[in-house]
């Protein structure tokens, strides 16, 4: 039967409401779509007082009022009341259905679902749902509804058995059970337990009213899932903005975002750095855009830096969005294989001059006027069965070089995957144009009469795993005719830079990677220091010319 709470339940509801929204949570309360009581409660059986088990062996939960004999006293029980703080998240509060009501969406066949409905109007960030399966673990799904007919779907949410299980956060145990045949009470340590499955709410959906949860049983087993209640973390007054992308070409950048439903009354902040550290409370942001932008072109950007882009919502003074983040670096260009998984050959003992008839080919374009400077490279091995990961080999390669890795990679375990991750290689810089990368991949070990060329059946690169990132730098055409007694020091640089010199300095100049001239010193001695403070972190080019007109360029680093 589908009933509201009564007014006991609606009273100790919203008491404790008031107290949770201070501390962002509410429970939802059910008005509809719970399918049957597994609950005893009151002066009477359990059989009587109950539609259904909580598993397929008939026992079911029992609250504290249950006496079936009239001398019964089960404080172990659940709260009559059916009101809990979470052991797992004491701020979080859930409220059961009447005992005397339909209290759990009870399902037991894969495919099966039911729908639940709410008497409160709720935005969430955050959704923790409680329930528990007897008889065995299973998996659900969950459709959240929202009132503008938009829905998030969470796959494969696991609620574990009601004994002993660890794997979801437990909100309530120890509460003892009851069978319905013959009112026998087991009561256990620690057992049964009630677990919170928590379902991250898109921050695109912060502001919307939830309007209903689906929740579907998905696996086949004999296990009874019941779901008997739902809290939510309430979405924040102010909210944030979402979708937050960045693409860059070598010295610009384009940073998009959406803007949420509710928009901020003083715009939004953002903050440019290549510092990794977070922003906090006291940080000064870099400039405030207005509420309807969804966009930003940055530019000057040095090539090969890494850039943290933060952007957050100002609500008002005292009501500011969270920081959202992401990073870019000028001057980067990835491709990833996606022509199916990589084959490996056998090789007993593969080195770096080995070769093998099936490798994985990517090509990356190089800007014109630019070379790649270090090379990024990541993929997946996954070795089948029980095989080691420590006998599946692999190298990367530059065909447009000829250039290897200096040693050949292997992984770790036995059976399944290996990710492998490796950064600042020099195996194809100062290349121009289409560059040419091969990753080879063996295993070293077979059986008799297995197969021993190319094939994806004993290891394998799995297909879109691989990719190569690579940083380009500009290439820099100036006369680098030699200098006697050439020096600049400190190098890298923090605020000032010494250049010293055989012979009488004319002129100083610093370009930055696009050959533009961002300083320019005139001197007329032999040694001279330069003040670089005002320049951003990066690599620069220092140009030196003497009064007899040679000249010498020299890599500078400002920290």
């Amino acid at each position: 039967m589908n009933v509201k709470l009564p007014n006991l339940f609606l009273s100790a509801f919203l008491g404790t409401s008031l107290m949770l929204n201070a501390q962002e949570y509410e429970p939802l309360i059910v008005d509809s779509g719970f399918t049957a009581d597994i609950v005893a409660n009151g002066a009477t059986t359990a059989m009587a007082s109950t539609t259904a088990a909580a598993d397929d062996a008939n026992w079911c939960f029992m609250s504290t009022d249950f006496d079936p004999t009239g001398t019964s006293n089960f404080d172990f029980a659940l709260p009559a009341d059916g009101l809990f703080n979470s052991e797992a998240t004491l701020d979080i509060s859930f409220q059961l259905a009447d005992f005397a009501s339909n209290n759990s969406l009870r399902i037991v066949t894969q495919g099966n679902s039911g729908t639940l409905t709410f008497t409160n109007d709720v935005q969430a960030s955050k959704l923790f749902v409680v329930g528990t399966t007897g008889s065995g673990s299973t998996q659900f799904t969950t459709i959240v509804t929202f009132t503008d007919a938009s829905v998030q779907i969470f796959n494969g949410s696991q609620m574990p058995d009601w004994f002993n299980s660890n794997v979801q956060p437990i909100a309530l145990s120890g509460f003892g059970r009851v069978n319905r045949i013959d009112d026998e009470i087991h009561t256990n340590t620690g057992n049964p337990r009630l677990y919170q499955v928590q379902l991250d709410i898109l921050p695109e959906n912060y502001g919307k009213t939830i309007e209903s949860i689906e929740i579907s049983k998905t696996t086949d087993d004999n296990s009874v899932l019941n779901i008997m209640a739902i809290s939510a973390e309430l979405a924040p007054s102010c909210l944030p903005i979402s979708n937050l992308e960045a693409s860059a070409t070598a010295t610009t950048a384009e940073i998009s975002w959406d803007s949420p439903a509710t928009a901020p009354a003083n715009g939004i902040d953002y903050y440019l750095t290549t510092d990794s550290i977070a922003p906090d409370e006291t940080t000064e942001p870099t400039a405030n855009l207005a509420a309807t932008e969804t966009s930003l072109s940055l530019s000057d950007l040095t090539t090969g830096t890494i850039y943290y882009f933060w952007i957050r919502t100002n609500c008002g003074t005292d009501d500011l969005g969270t920081w959202e983040l992401v990073s870019f670096t000028p001057g980067q260009v990835s491709a990833t294989y996606s022509d199916g998984d990589i084959s490996t050959l056998h090789l007993d003992s593969p080195t770096t001059s080995s070769s093998t008839t099936c490798p994985g080919i990517l090509t990356i374009s190089i800007p014109e006027g630019y070379q790649i400077a270090n090379v990024d490279v990541s993929y997946n091995m996954t070795s089948n069965n029980s095989g080691y990961m420590s006998e599946q080999k692999s190298i990367l390669v530059c065909n447009t070089t000829g250039n290897t890795e200096s040693q050949v990679h292997s992984g770790l375990g036995q059976g399944g995957t290996y990710a492998y991750s490796r950064s600042n290689l020099d195996i194809a810089n100062g290349t121009t144009g289409d560059v040419e990368f091969e990753l080879r991949g063996w295993r070293t070990w077979t059986s008799p009469g297995a197969d021993t060329g190319c094939t994806t059946t004993y290891n394998k690169v799995d297909n879109n795993t691989w990719t190569i990132t690579v940083t380009y730098e500009a290439t820099l055409s100036a006369p680098n005719y030699e200098l006697e007694q050439l020096s600049v020091y400190p190098n890298p640089a923090t605020n000032v830079v010494t250049v010293e010199a055989g012979e009488q300095i004319s002129d100083i100049t610093i370009f930055n990677l696009l050959g533009q001239v961002v300083l320019n010193h005139t001197a007329n001695s032999l040694i001279e220091e330069i003040n670089i403070s005002s320049l951003a972190q990066g690599n620069y080019i220092l140009k030196t010319s003497t009064t007899t007109g040679k000249q010498a360029t020299t890599k500078l680093i400002k920290q």
